[in-house]
């Protein structure tokens, strides 16, 4: 049986139909009819030719689809009209990136220009916490407690497997009981851009900070893009110890990336609140930020801890513009020894007593600075407006108790 073969002028009269149809949509076997009688000889056809099309035109959004000749075309943008990729602490130029913006993180190396106040966290992080349980157990019982906790930590060392695991199991057993206002895995989305806003939001795995009912609102209100890092309901704020930790198969140079950018930010908070309380006394070279990392797997558990503070590009030369800086304090092994796993467990302890000790301070400063402020702007007043308000609210007041 012979097949009828659609001709130009079968196209032709199809195309017509449809113009005077108001661009009617035509699909099935007139639609097939129509590209096949308008395909070149030469070229196979096959019905798969229409589908693919309408798959095609089906994934594409109408927003980017431009109609020629009542044909949906995708639209093609230009590269540099994309939005630019964020640069995130797994990209190879993240240290570039903050060093063009003054923020020196390089990690291969301890900076020769540590803060002024170094030799105060080294003898901080080196005092011993053991006495008091010595006194109350005695000195045979904290020996054999201190041994059972060592080889329960090689236990869990040996057997960790990912990041989740150091998190939940490793972390907990070095902190031990301490009770401080902290956060883990929170997202750093309501702070003022570090750079030029193309890095990615920081996302702390452990950060120690303030309950934001601590500040007086005034403070709060001036300071909240620098010192509230998130926007969740009950935040943290000014958050200055930070941890970030990685499992056997992490990298610990991003592990580090990851606390040098936690750490700047904090510093930066810390630096705004200083300047809120005495701006001629902000930049005294010190430090107050304290972030570590913990890279455990393979019976290996390595514990860092730095400082990062904000400081002149050189020491004494107010000139300079302000640049953030990150120091290496000490590193320690803790599965070489049951005595580094005391010095490092240790040091770790005292650094988030040195840390909270250090923003309770700041924090009491920043209120009483905003309350002398408040008694200023009331003194500063004219005298008829705060006569007014007395005499207002004195009336209010024999008003509502004669009623």
């Amino acid at each position: 049986m012979a097949t009828h073969q659609p001709s130009q002028r079968d196209a032709n009269e199809l195309h017509r139909e449809r113009r005077v149809s108001g661009h009617r949509q035509v699909s099935g076997p007139e639609a097939v009819k129509a590209l096949k009688a308008l395909t070149p000889s030469r070229v196979p056809f096959t019905p798969n030719h229409c589908s693919n099309a309408r798959k095609i035109i089906k994934k594409t959004p109408p927003s980017t689809q431009i109609i020629r000749r009542n044909r949906a075309i995708p639209h093609w943008e230009p590269p540099s009209s994309r939005p630019p990729k964020k640069v995130s602490t797994y990209s190879k130029h993240f240290g570039e990136h903050l060093k063009h913006w003054d923020i020196s993180l390089d990690l291969t190396r301890v900076i020769s220009q540590a803060p002024y106040n170094a030799k105060e966290f080294r003898d901080r992080l080196a005092r011993p916490r053991s006495a008091m349980f010595q006194t109350s157990l005695g000195l045979h019982k904290y020996d054999s407690l201190v041994k059972e906790m060592f080889t329960s930590f090689l236990k869990m060392t040996s057997e960790v497997m990912s990041e989740d695991a150091v998190m939940k199991q490793i972390w907990p057993c070095l902190i031990g009981g301490q009770e401080m206002y902290c956060k883990v895995d929170c997202l750093f989305d309501n702070l003022v851009d570090l750079t030029d806003g193309s890095i990615v939001w920081a996302k702390p795995d452990f950060c120690d900070g303030s309950d934001t009912s601590e500040l007086r609102v005034n403070v709060e209100i001036a300071l909240r893009k620098y010192v509230v890092p998130s926007t969740m309901k009950e935040s943290i704020c000014l958050p200055n110890f930070f941890m970030e930790a990685k499992g056997p198969g992490g990298v610990p140079l991003i592990c580090q990336r990851q606390a040098a950018y936690d750490g700047a930010l904090g510093a930066r908070g810390i630096h705004a609140m200083r300047q809120y309380v005495d701006e001629s006394d902000a930049l005294d070279h010190n430090a107050y930020t304290i972030t570590s990392t913990l890279v455990c797997g393979g019976g290996e558990c390595i514990l860092t801890i730095f400082v990062c503070y904000v400081t002149h590009g050189r020491i004494g030369d107010r000139s300079q513009p302000p640049k953030i800086q990150m120091t290496k304090l000490r590193r320690y092994d803790l599965c070489d020894s049951q005595e580094a796993f005391v010095e490092g467990v240790t040091a770790l302890r005292n650094a988030r007593d040195l840390a909270y000790d250090m923003r309770i301070r700041l924090i009491a400063a920043a209120n009483t600075a905003a309350k002398y402020k408040e008694l200023l702007r009331e003194q500063e007043r004219p005298l008829s407006n705060r006569s007014s308000e007395v005499v207002a609210s004195g009336k209010y007041a024999t008003t509502s108790k004669s009623s």
